[in-house]
C-alpha cells in the first residue's frame, strides 16, 4: 500500500485563568487573563475555560531580541461555543503558536448578565518576551505582561478574518519602577496620539538592575487595526445547532497525515451553510472531507435588531490518525538543505520560510486520462509579509506540469523568513510527484467523472438541457501568474469542466489560452469553485459547460518592510 503523499522540498529552503495572579509563564510566554474585548457595558460575568492556553515559543524566534504579541478575539454564543476566532501577531510565527494552542472542540463556561448566559466577545493575549528579559535575571529588560490591538478610527472599516491582516508599527515606551508606561518617541507622527492614548490599558513589569526595579526604555511593537465593519444596531451571533463531526477520509489512511482546513461560509438568514470555501490549508486530501462536514451543520441565524441576516463565518476543522504520534504527519518533507552562499546577500536567513497554505495542483486533464505520471519542481521568491511574490519553474520535463504546479504555487501561503529575527524576502524551492496511483492526490470526483466519460458519455447533459441555467454558489478568482512577461498586462482563457450531480467541479481542462500560464491559473482557480447541482427533469446529473476568464495585471503593492531594531 502507498506511504501516501509527501510533498518535497528543494533548492532554496532546509526544507484562563482570571486575576494576574494565575499568569501562565512557560518558555517566557506569559498568557494574559480572559479579558473583555469591549468594556462598554459588558456584561456581569466573564466566560471561563478549564484548559489553559498553552502556546509554544516560536524555536526560530527564540534567539531573537525583540519583544513579540499575539492575541485572540473570540466570539462565544449562549452556550460556550466559539462562533468565530480572530487572531492578530506581531509576527506571523507568534500568531500561528496562539491558534495552535486552541481547541475549538473545548467549550467555555459562558458569560453571564443577570444571572442569564449570554452572547459574549472577549480576548486573550500571548506575549513573547526576550531572553533578556527573563524573570530569574537579576538584570533585565522590562517585560511586556498583556497588549491589546489598537483600532485606527481614521481607517476604512473592514470585516473580521480568523488570520486578520494589520500593521504592526514600533515604537520606544519608557517603563517606570512602578509598572507605568509612556510614550518615549519613535512612533510615526500620524499614530503617536492614538498609541499614547492606548497605553494605559497596557500592562508592563519594571526593569531591574541588581534585583531592583528601574526605569528603562523598551522597544515595544503595536498592532494597528481598521475599525470592525458591522451593520450597526444590537447584533446576536450565530448560534451552533447540529454540528457534525467530520470523517477522517478512506482515501488518506495510509498516508499517514494530519491537517487543520479553515473553511469560510456564510450562514443564511435560515441557518443553512452556504457558500463553503477552504481559505487554509496545509494538506489539501482534507479540503473536500471539511467542507462535507460544514456543509452539514445547522445554525440558529445570527440577528441584528432582532431581525435574522446572513453572516460571513470561518471555522477550523482538525483532522488526526488516533493512533498516530501526534496525530500524523504533515507530509512535508525536506529533500536538500539551502546552500545560502549562493544567494544574494538579501536573501540569506537564519529561519527559513514556513509553508502554511499547500494548494494541490490539478492534475493536467490529458496527462490523467492517459495515466502519465511526472515530477515538477518550482522556486517561489516569498516576501517579508509572507506572500508570494514570484513564482518560477526551476524543472519540468512535462512543461504541462511545470505550469500546473507554477498556478498552484502562485495560491501557496507561507510564514516568513528570518534574520536576526526580523522578516525577511527569501526563496523557497517546491517539488511534486503528479502520480495518477496515488489515489489521494487526484480527488474521487475527478474519478468518477473520468470514468462517466469514457463509459457513460451519453449521460453527460449539455447546458440547454436543465432545468435552470448552472449558477456558481462559491468562486474564487485566479491569480495573476507572475511569471509573465511584464510587458504583458492582460490575458483571456477558456476553460471546459464537468460539474457533478452535487455541484463540483471535475477534470477541468484548458480549451484556450492567450498565454499557457492564464490557462493554468484559470484551471487551478475554478477547480475549487462550487455550484447548484445541476438537474434535468427535476433529477440530478452531470454538465458539461464551458467558462471564460479575463485577466489583468494587478497594480504593484508596496513591498512590506521588516521592523527596524
Amino acid at each position: 500500500m502507498s506511504p501516501g503523499p509527501r510533498w518535497l522540498l528543494r533548492c532554496c529552503v532546509p526544507l484562563f485563568v482570571l486575576g494576574w495572579l494565575s499568569l501562565m509563564l512557560a518558555q517566557d510566554v506569559t498568557v494574559g487573563p480572559i479579558s473583555w474585548l469591549d468594556a462598554d457595558d459588558p456584561p456581569d460575568q466573564l466566560p471561563t475555560r478549564k484548559a489553559a492556553f498553552r502556546p509554544e515559543f516560536p524555536e526560530e524566534l527564540k534567539q531573537s531580541p525583540d519583544l513579540g504579541w499575539a492575541m485572540f478575539e473570540i466570539w462565544l454564543s449562549d452556550d460556550g461555543r466559539s462562533v468565530q476566532l480572530v487572531t492578530y501577531g506581531t509576527q506571523p510565527a507568534y500568531a500561528d503558536a496562539l491558534e495552535h494552542s486552541y481547541d475549538a472542540r473545548l467549550r467555555f463556561k459562558p458569560g453571564k448578565r443577570d444571572g442569564r448566559a449570554v452572547n459574549t466577545r472577549v480576548r486573550v493575549t500571548a506575549v513573547f518576551n526576550p531572553a533578556g528579559a527573563a524573570l530569574k535575571r537579576a538584570d533585565a529588560t522590562p517585560r511586556l505582561l498583556d497588549a491589546q490591538v489598537i483600532i485606527d478610527p481614521r481607517q476604512k472599516p473592514e470585516r473580521r478574518e480568523p488570520m486578520c491582516s494589520n500593521r504592526t508599527v514600533w515604537a520606544n515606551v519608557r517603563v517606570r519602577p512602578n509598572g507605568e508606561a509612556t510614550l518615549a518617541g519613535g512612533a510615526p507622527d500620524e499614530l503617536a496620539d492614538l498609541l499614547r492614548g492606548a497605553l494605559p490599558q497596557w500592562r508592563f513589569a519594571p526593569a531591574r538592575r541588581g534585583g531592583q526595579p528601574v526605569e528603562a526604555e523598551l522597544r515595544v511593537p503595536f498592532i494597528v487595526v481598521p475599525p470592525e465593519a458591522t451593520s450597526g444596531g444590537e447584533q446576536v451571533p450565530p448560534k451552533i445547532l447540529q454540528a457534525t463531526s467530520p470523517h477522517y477520509p478512506w482515501s488518506m489512511q495510509a498516508s499517514g497525515l494530519r491537517g487543520d482546513v479553515v473553511v469560510e461560509f456564510v450562514v443564511d438568514y435560515e441557518g443553512r451553510v452556504r457558500k463553503p470555501i477552504v481559505v487554509r490549508t496545509l494538506n489539501p486530501g482534507f479540503n473536500a472531507a471539511a467542507i462535507e462536514a460544514i456543509s452539514r451543520w445547522r445554525f440558529e441565524p445570527a440577528t441584528v435588531h432582532g431581525r435574522p441576516v446572513n453572516t460571513l463565518v470561518q471555522q477550523g476543522i482538525r483532522f488526526e490518525l488516533r493512533d498516530a504520534p501526534g496525530g500524523g504527519s504533515d507530509g512535508l518533507e525536506v529533500k536538500q538543505k539551502a546552500n545560502l552562499s549562493k544567494l544574494p546577500p538579501e536573501l540569506r536567513y537564519d529561519t527559513p520560510p514556513k509553508l502554511t497554505t499547500l494548494v494541490q495542483p490539478k492534475y493536467p486533464y490529458a496527462l490523467l486520462r492517459e495515466g502519465k505520471r511526472g515530477t515538477a519542481q518550482v522556486t517561489v521568491l516569498v516576501g517579508a509579509d509572507g506572500r508570494v511574490l514570484e513564482v518560477r519553474v526551476a524543472k519540468a520535463p512535462q512543461p504541462e506540469l511545470g505550469y500546473a504546479l507554477e498556478a498552484a504555487a502562485e495560491m501557496f501561503a507561507f510564514q516568513p523568513a528570518l534574520k536576526g529575527g526580523h522578516p525577511i524576502p527569501a526563496m523557497y524551492g517546491f517539488e511534486h510527484d503528479f502520480d495518477p496511483s496515488e489515489r489521494t492526490l487526484v480527488p474521487e470526483s475527478d474519478w468518477a467523472a473520468l470514468r462517466l466519460e469514457q463509459k457513460h458519455p451519453e449521460e453527460i447533459l449539455t447546458a440547454n438541457k436543465l432545468d435552470q441555467p448552472i449558477k456558481p454558489e462559491t468562486t474564487k478568482p485566479p491569480r495573476f501568474p507572475s511569471s509573465v512577461p511584464q510587458e504583458v498586462v492582460e490575458g483571456e482563457a477558456v476553460v471546459e469542466v464537468l460539474i457533478d450531480h452535487k455541484g463540483r467541479v471535475c477534470v477541468p481542462r484548458v480549451v484556450s489560452a492567450s498565454l499557457p500560464e492564464f490557462g493554468y491559473a484559470a484551471v487551478q482557480a475554478v477547480a475549487e469553485w462550487r455550484f447548484d447541482p445541476p438537474t434535468s427533469g427535476g433529477k440530478p446529473g452531470a454538465v458539461r459547460v464551458s467558462v471564460p476568464f479575463a485577466f489583468k495585471r494587478p497594480p504593484l503593492a508596496a513591498p512590506a518592510s521588516p521592523p527596524s531594531s
